[in-house]
């Protein structure tokens, strides 16, 4: 398979690694072999590098930023729900409040109903960075993201 399709093959293999999921639960091999399929052409496994980033960040020494540039890297080919719940809040993180309510509200088009996502917008709308169109959506927002026991 690592002939015919490599950037496949060295996914599925980090995959195998990836630490949490049932495998062999080794992190460094399990980053090797994501970074050699995206070496490889395959974009959609940033988002899988991307994820052991964000879990592992000061255990492999990447920054907030490199995880980033993994998961837009990534969106193209895998535009999910769980890509958003790591990049909005990653840029909120890095102070990037245009792009981080961009991607709150592409997750909300996909997951109306979760309340992470709910209260990101509804937090970043009454923080003034959603605009004020926007806020008047706030309340329609906020009972959702209260449901869960957050609010």
């Amino acid at each position: 398979m690592v002939e015919e399709t490599p950037g496949e093959a060295y996914c599925m293999l980090g995959m195998l690694y990836e630490p949490g999921l049932p495998g062999y639960d080794d992190l460094k091999r399990a980053v090797e072999y994501f970074q050699k399929a995206i070496d490889c052409g395959n974009t959609g496994c940033a988002f899988y590098l991307a994820r052991v980033y964000a879990a592992h960040m000061e255990e492999l020494g990447c920054s907030p930023g490199e995880t980033r540039n993994l998961l837009e890297q990534a969106e193209p080919v895998n535009p999910c729900g769980q890509l958003y719940s790591l990049l909005a809040p990653l840029c909120e993180a890095l102070e990037d409040y245009t792009a981080a309510m961009g991607y709150y509200r592409k997750w909300h088009r996909l997951d109306p109903e979760d309340a992470d996502c709910c209260m990101g917008l509804a937090r970043n709308y009454a923080m003034g960075r959603g605009g004020e169109a926007g806020f008047r959506d706030c309340p329609a927002l906020l009972p959702e993201g209260r449901q869960s026991g957050r609010g």
